[in-house]
């Protein structure tokens, strides 16, 4: 027996962002080696004969997605303490995964360990992919020695005492209507109490986790290209967006009496909100950040527009700001923890913090055509995370819904404005939207201060 469980990098350049992967019962990490994120490092736990995992590969790594697959949803639950990880995902996996109500029921998953053999195996993994096509492009290249099955018994047996030690964030639960190890009824089960969004797919135990990690991590490099394709249209076709601009200024000055401003605006984008605010406050110096070249005016002597990730950059900055300002920018974020602990560190004591993003629900006409939906998340979580280090002074949120002659139209509206972001677009034609004709967005506003 091997003294702690094993975890191998497949893609490693000190990004400090961590895609980690715990594997399902019987895959090793070259099993997921086409797996893919630009700015990501990816590692694979997997060996599950121990219940304990080292955890110094951790040290470099503020930010962190966990997928869970299979019986990794309950090693992680065992092995990786909560602080570590910014949000977690689990895949056809329950934290109670040996129970007749909640898991596999006791006598299969007991039967599966006594009467494992290479033989065995194979049909058990015949199972997971669903049909003999996935089976051998994913697991028949994979051979199993004799020693590898009694080291696979090993794993049950240990994993039958693993326990939900930890409290992990878990964000959204995948769960596949033809998923042949865990009965659908059960997972539905297993997670029906908790905070997480259940998510049903018609897949089968093996679910790829590229198109998973491709919806619940925004991939920068295609939001940038699908906003700077659309520069040229978004004004005019971006009429939700341009209403809550207008909405986060009216709140910002409502609310700011200061003079002699050093503001930091956050995508910053055409300059919907720049232009509303920088007509009434007196700022004496901005800075204007966003990913993509910016092409706006002069909005004060003293002003410097930097093209960056603003998750990165908020890391590495050491300005100080009387006031940061965003609009519709931060659903993009993976961590948004993170971003409330750098803006309280670069903003003055009592320093302002404005900003707008989108709650569950938004786009919400779409989820059913997507192979994923986009992520949104309650007021509760916003809650959570800015409550350490600011303290609430107005909120608000509201229903937009735009209507559209035809669903081509609304297809050119997505088109034209790049708010679909990085979400793996459904293959279905256009005549899967059907008399889809609309499109809801929820948005939400925060004005908060920093505590002294």
């Amino acid at each position: 027996m091997e003294s702690k469980m094993k975890i191998e990098f497949i893609k490693k350049n000190n990004s400090g962002r961590l895609i980690l992967i715990y594997s399902g019962w019987s895959t090793k990490p070259d099993f997921y080696h086409d797996i893919d994120m630009p700015g990501w490092d990816i590692a694979v736990v997997y060996d599950y004969s121990n219940p304990i995992l080292d955890l110094h590969f951790l040290e470099s790594y503020p930010t962190v997605c966990l997928i869970a697959w299979s019986l990794g949803v309950i090693a992680a639950a065992q092995s990786m303490p909560a602080k570590f990880i910014t949000n977690a995902y689990a895949i056809n996996g329950s934290l109670s995964p040996i129970n007749n109500f909640k898991g596999i029921p006791n006598d299969i998953y007991f039967g599966t360990e006594k009467n494992l053999s290479s033989r065995n195996l194979t049909k058990f993994q015949i199972r997971m992919a669903g049909n003999s096509e996935i089976y051998k492009h994913k697991f028949a290249k994979y051979s199993v020695s004799d020693e590898e099955i009694l080291k696979l018994k090993t794993e049950l047996t240990q994993i039958a005492s693993y326990k939900n030690e930890n409290a992990l964030p878990w964000r959204r639960v995948y769960i596949g209507k033809n998923d042949k190890i865990f009965p659908f009824e059960n997972l539905l089960k297993a997670w029906e109490e908790t905070s997480a969004q259940i998510i049903i797919t018609d897949q089968p135990h093996y679910i790829p986790l590229q198109e998973i990690i491709a919806s619940v991590i925004p991939d920068k490099n295609i939001i940038k290209s699908k906003f700077e394709s659309a520069q040229t249209t978004y004004n005019q076709n971006a009429i939700a967006q341009k209403r809550i601009a207008t909405k986060l200024a009216k709140m910002i000055v409502d609310e700011y009496s200061h003079s002699e401003l050093k503001v930091l605006e956050i995508g910053v984008g055409t300059g919907f909100l720049t232009d509303e605010y920088s007509k009434q406050l007196n700022i004496s110096e901005l800075h204007l950040l966003d990913m993509t070249p910016l092409k706006i005016r002069d909005y004060c002597k003293h002003q410097t527009v930097i093209q960056a990730d603003a998750e990165e950059w908020l890391k590495n900055t050491s300005e100080q700001y009387d006031a940061i300002f965003s609009a519709s920018t931060i659903q993009w974020f993976f961590n948004i923890p993170e971003f409330f602990n750098q803006c309280a560190r670069i903003l003055k004591p009592g320093g302002i913090l404005a900003i707008s993003t989108f709650l569950e629900g938004t786009l919400g006409e779409l989820d059913s055509l997507r192979p994923s939906p986009l992520i949104y998340h309650p007021k509760d979580f916003y809650h959570h995370n800015f409550s350490t280090h600011f303290k609430l002074l107005k909120e608000y949120s509201e229903v937009i819904t735009m209507n559209f002659k035809s669903p081509i139209d609304l297809i050119r509206h997505i088109r034209d404005t790049g708010v679909a972001g990085s979400t793996p677009q459904s293959s279905r034609p256009i005549l899967a939207l059907k008399n889809i004709t609309q499109l809801s967005y929820n948005p939400y506003y925060l004005i908060l201060q920093k505590k002294l």
